[in-house]
């Protein structure tokens, strides 16, 4: 499934520069460290250097093989390093950092959950969680993206609306709709919120062909029902995810097959190839 490489310079620089995650092991190709790049070459060609730091020093001198997988974006990456280091339990992406206990995303199982972080030995048990992120400024670019789509709170009930509803970022705020004297209005809010934290769940699992899909079907039921204003949030909803995860892959594809992308690019040229085999019958392989 996965092509175990020789460790070495030359190797390194025949590595392509596009972002991916890269991952190390050892003689008998156990992967014991995994890490994200957004340009592999360049990454990966920095563990070739002599000024490498004690722990880069002993994570490099087990290292006999490393292997990679090309994605599209940033966020890909990021996902996608999340679910290979819970996968494979690499030991190294622990010892690498000061900090031994790396973060989680993790969902709550309140009336009105909230979406926190925490260490893997404060995750309860039955509780939904995501990672493990190797930096704490990984876990807060991604929830930094989704909350801006679908806000969610981050604090117990209270009785007065957060700071983070006045900003957008907890809309509808649990405080707020838990004091609505309206009944009929209190059970909508309370549908949306619990909409948006299903919402942030399909985000965190990288199912974003699910999440359009349904935003797409929610646009259109409102539209036929005249609510103009919540299918234009919807739309734009719908821009922030395309604009997010443009040309995006979810992560379990890039597991199922790590040559995803050179497949993906074969396919097109393969297609592109015929089209023009029409108007142009002596074409060379492109």
């Amino acid at each position: 499934m996965y092509s175990f490489i020789a460790f070495n310079k030359r190797a390194v620089l025949d590595t392509p520069e596009s972002p991916g995650v890269y991952l190390f092991s050892d003689l008998n190709k156990k992967f014991h460290y995994v890490g994200k790049a957004i340009n592999l070459k360049n990454r990966l060609y920095s563990y070739t250097l002599k000024t490498l730091g004690e722990k880069t020093k002993s994570l490099i001198s087990e290292t006999s093989y490393f292997s990679f997988i090309k994605v599209n974006s940033e966020v890909e990456a990021l996902l996608l390093e999340a679910k290979l280091i819970r996968i494979f339990n690499t030991k190294y992406n622990s010892a690498l950092k000061d900090d031994k206990h790396p973060l989680y995303i993790i969902i709550t199982n309140d009336k009105y959950p909230q979406v926190l972080t925490a260490r893997k030995k404060d995750i309860s048990e039955n509780i939904i969680y995501y990672g493990p992120f190797p930096s704490s400024s990984n876990v807060k670019t991604v929830l930094a993206m989704i909350r801006k789509i679908f806000p969610f709170a981050q604090h117990k009930l209270g009785k007065n609306a957060c700071l983070y509803y006045q900003l957008g970022l907890c809309n509808p705020c649990p405080n707020k709709i838990e004091f609505m004297d309206n009944a009929k209005l209190k059970q909508i809010y309370f549908g949306r919120y619990r909409k948006n934290i299903t919402y942030v769940k399909k985000f965190l699992a990288g199912n974003f062909k699910s999440i359009k899909n349904q935003l797409t079907k929610e646009m259109v039921r409102v539209s036929d029902n005249q609510q103009f204003e919540m299918a234009t949030e919807l739309r734009d909803k719908l821009k922030s995810i395309d604009y997010i995860t443009q040309n995006i892959t979810e992560a379990n594809e890039f597991i199922k097959n790590p040559n995803l992308i050179e497949d993906i690019r074969a396919s097109e040229l393969a297609e592109l190839e015929t089209i023009l085999k029409k108007y142009l019958p002596n074409i060379t392989k492109l």
